[in-house]
């Protein structure tokens, strides 16, 4: 059985025109992969 992974970065709302909130996604959905390849 084989799993995945699909990451889009959306920012809701008000929060989208926030730089900092940008980052915040990117570097939480770039941990997500990280957990998961240490995993397999």
């Amino acid at each position: 059985m084989e799993f995945g992974i699909f990451q889009n970065g959306c920012i809701p709302g008000p929060s989208a025109r926030i730089p900092e909130h940008e980052q915040l996604v990117v570097m939480r959905e770039a941990s997500y992969v990280i957990h998961a390849d240490k995993h397999n």
